[in-house]
């Protein structure tokens, strides 16, 4: 993560090479929209989508009594709890008329364990407006929201590391990093101009990626170089040869 460049946005290889971050790449890796509306948030949401929240939270949302580590002070905590009911929820059977009902939750899903994971199996609290707009999910720029989540979720994790010199973990989409980054490598590429890039990216390529890319004493990794190469255009490792004269 502290190859992250979050003012910048981009990401800076062990062998020194840049590469930006935009959302185009987001929609590359994952396939979700990445033009429309602007996700809905506390301060631009209408009073329709309030009275929204209120009902999603009325039926979704928990509370928790916590204790601050520094102050000792104890304060409560509202949110919504991704567990297994929920899951199970949403794989069960649906009617017709349930159908707003199931995107919602749906996105939830989606938001917590994919696009935008926390640290914990709650959902962001600033994500909940995002939920107003689950039925009509795709004419919002889902891509410009993920990237800034990510973002922000590493500008975190770099602070707490260079405070302390250790941090825990990172929230954010890194399973979009990992993706980008080893489609990056100098190495020849897996089915190469496949969108999306996800569905291309099984745990056994990755694995393998992973085992040619890490230095033989076994620590860090950046063995084998990067390529600079955009999604969408011919790779270098690809064979440059046409189909010949008819």
């Amino acid at each position: 993560m502290t190859r992250i460049d979050t003012l910048n946005s981009n990401l800076r290889g062990v062998d020194g090479r840049l590469f930006n971050i935009s959302k185009n790449q987001v929609h590359w890796v994952l396939g979700i929209p990445n033009r429309g509306f602007v996700v809905p948030t506390y301060k631009s949401l209408s009073q329709e989508g309030k009275l929204k929240i209120i009902d999603i939270m009325g039926r979704y949302g928990k509370s928790w009594n916590s204790k601050s580590t520094k102050t000792s002070r104890h304060y409560k905590t509202e949110g919504i709890h991704v567990n297994r009911q929920l899951m199970d929820g949403v794989e069960g059977h649906w009617q017709e008329h349930e159908e707003d009902e199931f995107k919602m939750l749906f996105l939830l899903l989606s938001l917590e364990m994919l696009l935008c994971p926390t640290q914990s199996s709650r959902l962001a609290s600033d994500l909940v407006p995002s939920l107003t707009c689950a039925p009509r999910a795709v004419e919002y720029d889902w891509c410009c929201l993920v990237l800034k989540k990510l973002m922000d979720s590493v500008a975190a994790f770099s602070r707490r590391y260079y405070s302390s010199g250790f941090a825990s973990g990172c929230g954010g989409c890194l399973i979009f990093v990992v993706v980008m980054y080893l489609d990056h490598l100098n190495r020849k590429p897996v089915e190469w101009g496949v969108f999306t890039r996800l569905e291309v990216w099984n745990m056994n390529q990755i694995r393998r990626a992973i085992k040619d890319d890490r230095k033989p004493d076994g620590g860090d990794f950046g063995q084998l170089g990067t390529l600079d190469v955009a999604y969408g255009e011919r790779h270098p490792r690809l064979a440059r040869d046409t189909d010949g004269p008819a």
